[in-house]
């Protein structure tokens, strides 16, 4: 996971539910910090995180912010030479069911080519008829270095993070990646694991959906426009890439 300067300190609530509340603990929670936030250029005060110095919480200053999908790209790159370590994604402001780590390494475990969830969308955002096309962060989804071709994916991101759009479009990003290169999602059938609760910080200034005016779906297609431009394919359309019917 990550976060920001401002939420660093509020952050406890969402380390708890991913820890010590979890029927399955994980073997560490890694909290990518860029050198400074990229929104605003604002620094990380690491007297103010929660936990600091336990050792179930390693921070892991990663470089210049790459925006929302930094909660994850810095973490595949470190298990890259140990790819089948198990990585589940993680937003700083929700507080996760206690069976998510459980449910999500169980299903991993018994299905090891495949990216695994508890919840996605189809159709909703895009206009692809696959079961899943569309990962949410929010969510969780749980992903291994082995699904990933590295110099590949890095290409891929290179090139899509040159565009202001993609930069906050993390799950479009993610999402398009794995439909260009067939990377099997293997959704979970358990309705547990949509039962996230939104942590009232996640509605402060800093929450992404305040900090930029253009609506979700709007964003997704101007990712999806950039890639092309790019010369990148981008076989996740959004479903706001194309004009509405007139009436």
């Amino acid at each position: 996971m990550t976060t920001s300067p401002l939420r660093l300190p509020l952050i406890r609530e969402t380390l708890d539910h991913l820890y010590y509340r979890q029927t399955l603990r994980p073997d560490a929670i890694e909290l990518n910090l860029p050198d400074a936030f990229g929104r605003d250029g604002s620094l990380y005060d690491l007297s103010l995180l929660p936990y600091a110095g336990a050792p179930f919480l390693r921070v892991n200053r990663c470089g210049p912010d790459m925006g929302p999908i930094t909660k994850f790209v810095p973490t595949l790159r470190k298990y890259s030479d140990r790819p089948q370590t198990l990585i589940i994604v993680a937003d700083d402001d929700i507080r996760y069911p206690p069976t998510l780590v459980e449910e999500l390494v169980r299903a991993a475990r018994a299905h090891p080519d495949t990216l695994v969830t508890g919840h996605c969308l189809s159709g909703y955002y895009t206009l692809n008829n696959g079961p899943c096309d569309l990962l949410e962060g929010y969510m969780s989804y749980l992903l291994r270095p082995s699904l990933f071709d590295m110099p590949d994916f890095e290409a891929y991101l290179a090139a899509a993070l040159t565009s202001p759009a993609c930069l906050r479009a993390d799950d479009y990003v993610l999402s398009n990646y794995v439909l260009l290169r067939s990377i099997p999602v293997l959704k979970l059938e358990d309705p547990a694991l949509s039962a996230v609760v939104p942590l009232d910080f996640g509605l402060q200034s800093d929450a992404l959906h305040k900090q930029v005016s253009v609506p979700e779906r709007e964003r997704y297609s101007a990712c999806h426009t950039d890639m092309l431009k790019l010369g990148q394919p981008a076989p996740l359309v959004s479903g706001w890439s194309r004009a509405a019917p007139e009436t």
